[in-house]
């Protein structure tokens, strides 16, 4: 019987098992996994492994889980997400707690801010318990 790594995840997720603990079960990074998790589901699952594992409050989770998904937030999109006055406090906040695993947001001018390639690598491993 041939079970598709599709069928395990959406099963196992179906279960309760949480996403990081999926993707050490089936060897795969979250990143490859996160298109067979529900949409409505799959942002709030990563949010809550962000702030256990990086101690993050929901706001910088938000933001964090924005920076993961795209690459990119604008200013703008920090404001939804926060709203206007506590954008820039929230943001310094997130860059103090992402320095101690060694990652960074850059400010982009005209753009917003942007977390790199390999950062984004970085942080899920981490938050995946592969990471350091």
């Amino acid at each position: 019987m041939d079970i598709s790594i599709e069928t395990v995840v959406v099963n196992a997720f179906r279960e309760g098992i949480p996403v990081a603990q999926i993707a050490r079960i089936v060897h795969m990074p979250i990143d490859d996994i996160m298109p067979f998790v529900p949409e409505d589901v799959a942002g709030p699952e990563l949010m809550m492994a962000m702030a256990r594992c990086m101690k993050t409050t929901p706001g910088e989770s938000k933001l964090l889980y924005s920076l993961l998904t795209s690459g990119t937030v604008s200013r703008e999109r920090v404001a939804e997400i926060v709203g206007v006055a506590s954008g820039d406090v929230l943001l310094c906040k997130l860059r103090n707690k992402l320095r101690f695993w060694g990652l960074g947001i850059a400010t982009v001018g005209g753009v917003g801010y942007q977390m790199s390639p390999d950062d984004r690598v970085k942080a899920q491993a981490i938050i995946s318990g592969e990471g350091p």
